[in-house]
C-alpha cells in the first residue's frame, strides 16, 4: 500500500525557551479556548468502566457549577481517558445532557432512572463494554486490535467516527480546532477538513497518559527489576511524547526530550528535507489508538506471561527529532518499535501531566478507595488506592503477601522515585487522617490543601512551587446513601444485588462472565455518587478551580 506522507512539526522540550504549544501565543497551534482561564486542571485516575461511569457524574457537576469552561486541562489515565476523551470530542450536534443521561442527585433517583440506558450516554458505553469479544473481532488489525475495540465501545456510540459512507474507510486525524487544522492543511494541501475530528468548542485541553515499555528492536523485553524500563508518555490533540530526556541503550536511541506532532506519530519512515520533517505511514494515527492504549491494563501481564497474545496489544513506531538531527546528522531519522501500555503502570492519577505544565490548582478525582488502618474488606483495591497517593509523597508502598495462607500487609520503598510532593512534615499522613475523618463522619472523602512540588527526574517535574489540590476519593458515604429512596438503599450491600459491593464496584469481573462490563444500575449509581460528591462540596471546587477574586 502507498505511504501517506506528511509535513509535521516537532518541539525540543529541553531548551529554555520551550513552551507547550497550546498555551504559547506565538505558536500557530495555540489553542485559543484556553485564553483567560484560571491555571486549573482536573485529573482522573484509572479504573476502567468504573472510572468512566464516575466521569459522567463528575463532568455534569463541573458543568452545573459553571467550571467546565474555566478549566484548562483534563488529564486522564486508562478509564479516565475512556470517559474524558469522548466528552472532549463530542460532536457539536450532540447535547452534553445525552452524555450524562440519568445522572442526578440521590433523592431524585428512582428504580427506572438507575435502570435506564439511553443511547449516546456513558451508561450505554459501559454496559456494552465487551472488550474481549470486540478485541477478538478486530484481531486482523494486529497491534491495533485492542485499541479499535476500545474505540467501538467508547467513541462510536458518541458519533466519534467517520460521518458518511463516502469517507467511512478513511481514518481521521484528531486535533484541537479549525485554526490548528488549517495550519496542518497549509503544510499538507492534500488533506481536507473531512480528514479531521475537532474538539467540541471551548472544551479543556485533553491529555491521554500512557506508559512506554522499553524493549530491544527485536521485540524482547529488557529485563530489569520489573521486566521493563517504563516511562510516562503523553498523547494530546497537538503533540505526543515525553518531556524529560531518557535513553534506550539497547536500541541506542534517545527517548523523550521532545514532542512530535500527533498526526506524525507512529510512522514507518521519517526524513528531513530542506529543514522540513516528512513522515511516511501506511495508516493515519486515529483517536482510538491513544484512547485504547491509555487503558491497556493487561499489557504488562501479557508481555510477561502470554507473549503470543502481545500481537493484539498496542505497539507503535517511535522517532525522536533530536536523535537524527543532532547525533547522526542524517536525513533519515531513526524509527524503533515499542510496546505501550496503561498509563497506570507508571502513575495512575494523571497529575504528572498537570505538574509538568505547572498547573497550580488541581482537582484529583480518584476511582479506588484508600486503605486506612483497620480496614479489612476488599483490600486489593484499597491497597492500590493507597499506593497511588503514597508514591506521590515518596512514602512506602503497601503489598498483600501470602503468609501461611493468610494475606498480610507489607511495606516497601517504591522501586521508582515517583515523589512529586514534599512530605518532610508528614503531609501524606495528615492527608490520610483527613480523608479517614471524612469517611468516619459519613461525609464525602474530599480534602483540599496546598502542597509544595518537588523535583522529579523520572517524570521531568520541576519543583519549588505550591500546588493547591483537591483530593476526591470514592468510598462508602453514609450521607449520600441516607438521601437515597428506601427501595434503593435496601439494595446496597444486599447479597445477590447488583449493588452488593457499591460503591466499591470492582474494575475487573464485578459481574460474572464479563471482564469490565457493568450493569446500568451500577453505572448510574456510580455517576450519581460522583455528581453528589462534587455538588456537596461545590464551594471548594469553585474556590480552587474557578476564577480568582480580587482582595
Amino acid at each position: 500500500m502507498a505511504k501517506n506522507k506528511l509535513n509535521v512539526r516537532s518541539w525540543e522540550t529541553t531548551v529554555a525557551e520551550f513552551q507547550f504549544p497550546e498555551v504559547d501565543p506565538q505558536d500557530k497551534l495555540h489553542y485559543q479556548a484556553l485564553v483567560g482561564r484560571p491555571n486549573s486542571g482536573v485529573c482522573i485516575s484509572g479504573g476502567g468502566t468504573v472510572s468512566a461511569s464516575l466521569i459522567a457524574g463528575y463532568f455534569k457537576a463541573l458543568d452545573d457549577l459553571g467550571l467546565m469552561e474555566q478549566i484548562r486541562y483534563i488529564s486522564g489515565v486508562s478509564g479516565g481517558a475512556w470517559g474524558s476523551i469522548p466528552f472532549a470530542y463530542l460532536p457539536e450536534d450532540r447535547d452534553d445532557g445525552e452524555f450524562y443521561a440519568s445522572i442526578g442527585l440521590p433523592q431524585d433517583l428512582t428504580e427506572d432512572k438507575i435502570q435506564s440506558v439511553p443511547e449516546g450516554s456513558m451508561t450505554y458505553a459501559v454496559t456494552n463494554a465487551d472488550i474481549v469479544k470486540d478485541t477478538i473481532k478486530n484481531a486482523d488489525y494486529g497491534h491495533a486490535a485492542y485499541e479499535r475495540a476500545v474505540g467501538e465501545i467508547f467513541l462510536h456510540p458518541f458519533g466519534i467516527k467517520s460521518p458518511t459512507e463516502a469517507i467511512a474507510s478513511r481514518r481521521q486525524f484528531f486535533v484541537t480546532d479549525e485554526s490548528a487544522m488549517n495550519d496542518i492543511i497549509g503544510r499538507n494541501p492534500e488533506l481536507k477538513p473531512a480528514d479531521f475530528i475537532l474538539l467540541k468548542k471551548n472544551r479543556p485541553y485533553p491529555i491521554m497518559n500512557t506508559t512506554m515499555l522499553v524493549h530491544d528492536p527485536q521485540g524482547k523485553t529488557k529485563k530489569q527489576e520489573r521486566n521493563y524500563d517504563i516511562f510516562h508518555f503523553e498523547f494530546t490533540p497537538l503533540y505526543a511524547g515525553m518531556l524529560p530526556a531518557h535513553k534506550n541503550a539497547q536500541a541506542d536511541q534517545a527517548l523523550g526530550g521532545s514532542y512530535v506532532e500527533t498526526i506524525g506519530f507512529n510512522p514507518d519512515q521519517v526524513s528531513v528535507n530542506d529543514g522540513q520533517i516528512i513522515t511516511a505511514a501506511e495508516y493515519r494515527f486515529e483517536l482510538c489508538l491513544p484512547v485504547g492504549t491509555s487503558g491497556s491494563a493487561i499489557e504488562e501481564m501479557i508481555l510477561e506471561k502470554l507473549p503470543v497474545a502481545a500481537r493484539l496489544l498496542p505497539k507503535f513506531n517511535y522517532w525522536n527529532p533530536s536523535q537524527g538531527l543532532q547525533e547522526t546528522g542524517s536525513e533519515q531519522l531513526q524509527v524503533e518499535s515499542y510496546f505501550y501500555g496503561d498509563g497506570g503502570i507508571i502513575e495512575d492519577t494523571g497529575v504528572i501531566s498537570l505538574l509538568l505544565r505547572k498547573i497550580t490548582n488541581v482537582a484529583m478525582l480518584l476511582t479506588e478507595p484508600v486503605y486506612f488502618e483497620g480496614d479489612n474488606d476488599d483490600m486489593t483495591y484499597r491497597v492500590f488506592g493507597y499506593n497511588q497517593i503514597a508514591m506521590l509523597f515518596g512514602a512506602d508502598l503497601l503489598s498483600l503477601v501470602d503468609v501461611g495462607g493468610e494475606k498480610v500487609l507489607k511495606r516497601n520503598p517504591d522501586k521508582y522515585n515517583r515523589q512529586v510532593f514534599d512530605n518532610s512534615a508528614g503531609q501524606f499522613e495528615q492527608l490520610l487522617q483527613n480523608l479517614k475523618a471524612a469517611r468516619d463522619n459519613g461525609k464525602a472523602e474530599i480534602v483540599s490543601d496546598t502542597f509544595q512540588v518537588v523535583d522529579n527526574e523520572l517524570f521531568g517535574v520541576k519543583g519549588g512551587w505550591d500546588c493547591q489540590v483537591i483530593w476526591s476519593v470514592v468510598d462508602t458515604c453514609t450521607d449520600y446513601q441516607g438521601l437515597l429512596p428506601a427501595d434503593i438503599q435496601d439494595q446496597i450491600g444486599k447479597a445477590g444485588s447488583q449493588l452488593q459491593n457499591f460503591p466499591q464496584i470492582k474494575v475487573f469481573e464485578e459481574n460474572a462472565g464479563h471482564v469490565i462490563q457493568l450493569t446500568a444500575k451500577q453505572a448510574n449509581m456510580l455517576g450519581s455518587q460522583a455528581y453528589w460528591m462534587l455538588m456537596d462540596r461545590a464551594d471548594t471546587f469553585k474556590q480552587i478551580l474557578g476564577p480568582r477574586t480580587e482582595g
